[in-house]
């Protein structure tokens, strides 16, 4: 017999996905971004020292190779990231942020902050900690399921 959390947890889970998404691609039109390119964006800048494939971001990004491939040649396209050859391997393009892509990323990370500010009110930091927590947990066990 399912229970009423058995029930709830995927809607509840995808509404506030939804809402997150919304408010997000919301606040960046201004900017021209949408959400995936702000996170393309944001695992470019963060991993700076050690440069990131298109594979690499499909994995980060939870998502498929085609909507990558996309992705990268819009946001090439739009000056926001450089694609080079991988000195070790010829097959591998590299990415790396532009210019243009680092200014959009600063200005537009003030957009992400307030969110997640917002998203986490009210709550204690070990209650955002716990939060985070299971979420990887779930996500864990859903991928080794």
């Amino acid at each position: 017999m399912r229970t009423n959390q058995q029930k709830s947890f995927p809607p509840a889970l995808r509404a506030c996905w939804l809402k997150i998404n919304a408010k997000f691609k919301n606040n960046l039109s201004e900017f021209g971004l949408t959400p995936d390119q702000y996170s393309v964006l944001r695992w470019l800048y963060e991993n700076k020292m050690n440069p990131l494939c298109q594979k690499d971001l499909k994995r980060l990004m939870f998502t498929d190779a085609n909507n990558i491939a996309n992705l990268v040649g819009r946001m090439e396209k739009a000056g926001l990231i450089i694609r080079h050859c991988c000195l070790k391997d010829k097959r591998r393009n590299l990415l790396a942020l532009s210019l243009k892509g680092e200014d959009f990323l600063k200005k537009t990370k003030r957009v992400a902050t307030r969110i997640t500010h917002d998203a986490f009110a009210g709550m204690s930091r070990a209650e955002k900690e716990k939060m985070l927590y299971l979420l990887k947990q779930v996500c864990t066990k859903i991928h080794s399921a």
